[in-house]
């Protein structure tokens, strides 16, 4: 999905814990814009769903356009909103 913030908010929830790979433009979103929610490995930045909450997924300090992809590791996913800042 292509946004235009320096923010990316994610209201879902699943009913057992589902990781979900973040991206942006392509690459797994880096240490200086991950979210609050997004961990970072050696070769991929996920997020960890189960709870029905909202979910930061990027934050940069510059507003700018940007694609993000996000990507369950297996099926159960539920996805209620987005929200930008």
């Amino acid at each position: 999905m292509k946004f235009l913030a320096n923010e990316v908010n994610l209201v879902a929830g699943a009913e057992k814990e589902i990781a979900v790979k973040v991206k942006i433009d392509g690459k797994p979103v880096e240490l200086k814009n991950k979210g609050t929610h997004v961990e970072i490995t050696d070769k991929d930045a996920t997020v960890k769903i189960k709870a029905f909450d909202l979910y930061n997924v990027f934050s940069s300090a510059d507003y700018d356009s940007h694609i993000i992809e996000l990507e369950a590791t297996e099926p159960g996913l539920m996805v209620y909103s987005f929200t930008f800042g």
